[in-house]
């Protein structure tokens, strides 16, 4: 009996340990978008990619970054 209370422990601790990776890896893409937008803003597109890109690993299924990137990408090849 000790021994499955041991492993649904360690199960517990797993998951709590993985669902702080996991919120922590949303809050980091978050600052990475933001910082990106305030790149665009302030006309600086080359670091705007690479924040975009940082936001985009952390988050793969994030449409909003993709297209966000694919503006700082499209005015970068615009430009003189």
């Amino acid at each position: 009996m000790s021994s499955t209370l041991a492993k649904l422990a360690a199960l517990c601790l797993l998951i709590l340990l993985c669902s702080f990776v996991i919120a922590q890896d949303s809050s980091d893409a978050q600052t990475h978008f933001d910082r990106g937008k305030q790149n665009v803003q302030l006309n600086q597109y080359d670091l705007a990619v690479k924040e975009f890109q940082k936001a985009i690993r952390l988050r793969p299924k994030w449409a909003e970054a993709y297209f966000e990137l694919g503006q700082a990408y499209s005015t970068i090849a615009l430009s003189p």
